[in-house]
């Protein structure tokens, strides 16, 4: 709904509270502080509350959104133009779909389980263990090493397993555990690409605790797909 088309301006989403920008405060663009999020009232945008007002999607008149409010606490991210699209076609459950990385939609289809999350990670659980998952592996590069006429290479393998710490995806969110990098097969999925901490990838897959400030752990056990939400304009400063 339009700004001006509001009799009253909602004051809270969830824990959040919101200081619109009027009197001697005039907010340029949406920020957050803490559990304060500052909108501006600029002429033509559009404020849409979701989840029963726990959290809202704020879109400017060229089509510059935020969607904030609160999860386990206040936040407020950027996003780009197509999330609001989805949202215009979909509605809130569309919205929310489609910030669902393309890897962890796919799963979900294929395998059932809904991916967990924490903040702006979703952590699909895989329905293997590692020596099955390696077992897909080695037999798809078989099949692709017939097809090529390269047998002999049938059992080179293209990705290595670590244990550590690490900043995953470049954000404040930190993976803790067993980790792949480099190239795994998964069927109905096909190849994944994983560099070692996903900043490039954008996935990972692995098994062991996710950290994140304002947010509790969550823990993987078993082989997880790991990927960030769809759509962030500043994907490693996002909540």
């Amino acid at each position: 709904m339009q700004l001006v088309e509001m009799e009253s301006r909602p004051e809270r989403a969830g824990d959040a509270v919101l200081v619109w920008g009027d009197g001697l405060f005039k907010a340029r663009t949406p920020s957050r502080d803490g559990k304060l999020i500052y909108l501006p009232l600029n002429p033509g945008a559009k404020f849409y509350p979701l989840k029963n007002g726990e959290q809202f999607l704020f879109c400017s008149r060229s089509g510059r959104c935020w969607f904030g409010g609160t999860d386990e606490q206040p936040f407020l991210v950027a996003l780009f133009p197509d999330a609001y699209k989805y949202f215009l076609s979909g509605g809130e459950a569309g919205f929310y779909e489609a910030l669902k990385p393309a890897v962890i939609r796919a799963a979900e289809e294929k395998w059932g389980e809904k991916a967990k999350r924490q903040g702006d990670v979703f952590a699909y659980p895989l329905p293997m263990r590692w020596e099955e998952l390696f077992q897909d592996w080695l037999e798809w590069r078989w099949v692709r090493g017939a097809l090529q006429g390269e047998r002999e290479r049938k059992a080179g393998v293209s990705f290595r397993m670590a244990r550590g710490g690490l900043s995953l995806f470049g954000t404040r969110h930190g993976f803790y555990g067993l980790f792949l990098s480099g190239e795994i097969y998964l069927e109905g999925l096909g190849v994944l690409s994983l560099d070692s901490t996903g900043t490039f990838s954008r996935v990972l897959v692995g098994e062991g605790r996710l950290e994140a400030p304002d947010h509790s752990p969550v823990e993987l056990k078993g082989p997880h797909i790991l990927s960030q939400t769809r759509y962030l304009v500043h994907p490693q400063k996002a909540d």
